[in-house]
């Protein structure tokens, strides 16, 4: 059954949105209502006690706008409570995206978090700043933002919707969302899945409770190493071992979050991310994902292999070609796991925690000049110009692929380094995919995963 259109989609996004972007029309009824926000329990009531008022007053005079003004901050922690994979729920947050959620010439945002840190509520703050060693916040120029989470109080109660009342906040929200489908409709791959969005048809809860026990009587682990585990009445504190696992419970809130309110809009990532394109479909875990159909045929996802040792040959002048990571566990007498997700964070280290990483020796001995180049790098911009670089990298692989396909009718679903097509599509997808890279001199390869 396909993905119903909220009830409540606001007029202002079809009268201001559907009219200029009438060809993305069924796509665009997907989407979230811009006056509904995720937000955490209990938190409204508390920001309505009249006790709050004088300090609501310094954020905004009109008190209802000040206390929506807050609700839209706290609202940013959604998506990091339901993703099992942040595990301490911080998240950054980034100074002109606050602004665009809260405007105000005098920084109106500042005010709010101020506002929230107090410890007023109930002798507890809202939320919490991460701090470094100095005991100052977590922020670094051009590399880190500071991050904040929900406190205690706040963070185990669960969220709830909210819409949106006050009509300068919709009028804000709505220009945001007008411009960000003007980006959306000139991304490549972000117009590629304008098209393929009302193609899907979602699984349903009974189908992926299936698909979650199989799973886990063939001990599935995710790409961290993580053992899939259905806890039915139990909690997590009762397994001892839960750091090592994951939850079929956590997963299904995820893609309840990311699918039953509408889709968010495709985002367009800055340079630190290579401009990678974020949705529902590749924040979803992936065996949820795996399920959905497209024209109603299963998919298949069609992987770029062992790819960011790869771009770091192309990146940094290495001599090795198509790279594996059974190859490089064979060299280095380790499970091919433990390799995989070992690749997962050494390119985004500094040079102190990568030669610390049982990978380094490798590299050492047979990529030396790569890793030199590499390091010289990251000494040279900040570490984390590697990452920032073959995020790039990929990005242009993964948009000239789709390009490509949509010239031959083939409208995929982007995560990132891999496609998920129609299984009638696996093979000219593949030869497109592989086209590219061999065009690129990029030497991996795109397969069936």
């Amino acid at each position: 059954m396909k993905k119903e259109v909220p009830e409540n989609q606001s007029s202002a996004i079809h009268n201001g949105i559907l009219d200029e972007f009438k060809e993305f029309e069924q796509s665009i009824k997907l989407f979230r209502d811009i006056r509904t926000i995720v937000i955490p329990k209990h938190t409204e009531e508390q920001l309505r006690m009249k006790r709050f008022e004088k300090e609501l007053l310094n954020v905004h005079k009109d008190k209802n706008l000040a206390i929506e003004y807050c609700l839209v901050f706290l609202s940013n922690f959604a998506h990091i409570h339901f993703d099992y994979n942040n595990q301490d729920k911080w998240k950054p947050l980034y100074s002109k995206i606050l602004l665009e959620q809260i405007p105000g010439s005098d920084a109106r945002y500042k005010k709010v978090i101020e506002f929230l840190l107090k410890n007023i509520f109930s002798s507890s703050p809202m939320i919490e700043v991460k701090k470094n060693k100095k005991g100052t916040p977590s922020y670094e120029v051009g590399i880190n933002s500071i991050q904040y989470r929900l406190s205690n109080k706040f963070s185990n109660n669960g969220f709830i919707k909210y819409t949106i009342t006050s009509d300068s906040l919709i009028k804000q929200r709505l220009k945001v969302q007008y411009r960000n489908m003007k980006d959306v409709t000139t991304n490549p791959i972000a117009k590629n899945l304008l098209t393929v969005y009302p193609k899907i048809t979602l699984p349903t809860s009974a189908e992926i409770f299936i698909e979650a026990k199989q799973l886990k009587k063939n001990k599935f682990t995710n790409n961290k190493g993580k053992k899939l585990t259905i806890l039915g009445r139990r909690k997590k504190s009762e397994l001892k071992d839960f750091s090592k696992r994951f939850s079929y419970e956590d997963c299904l809130m995820h893609f309840n979050y990311l699918t039953v309110n509408g889709f968010l809009i495709p985002t367009i990532s800055g340079r630190r991310a290579g401009g990678r394109v974020y949705d529902s479909f590749n924040l979803m875990p992936s065996f949820i994902r795996n399920l959905i159909k497209i024209d109603k045929e299963n998919v298949v996802n069609i992987d770029l292999k062992c790819l960011h040792p790869n771009l770091s040959m192309k990146l940094y002048n290495g001599s090795s070609k198509y790279l594996t990571h059974q190859f490089i566990a064979d060299q280095l007498k380790l499970d091919v796991k433990e390799v995989k997700i070992e690749h997962l964070s050494f390119f985004n280290m500094k040079e102190s925690q990568m030669k610390l990483s049982p990978l380094f020796d490798y590299y050492t001995k047979n990529e030396p000049q790569m890793l030199e180049n590499l390091i010289e790098d990251k000494n040279k911009n900040t570490f984390k110009i590697t990452s920032e670089k073959m995020f790039n990298l990929e990005v242009k692989i993964m948009t000239e692929s789709i390009k490509r396909l949509n010239e031959t009718d083939i409208y995929p679903l982007y995560v990132f380094d891999a496609l998920l097509v129609k299984c009638s599509d696996q093979n000219e997808t593949e030869l497109i995919m592989n086209d590219v890279l061999k065009e690129m001199d990029i030497y991996t390869i795109g397969v069936k995963s």
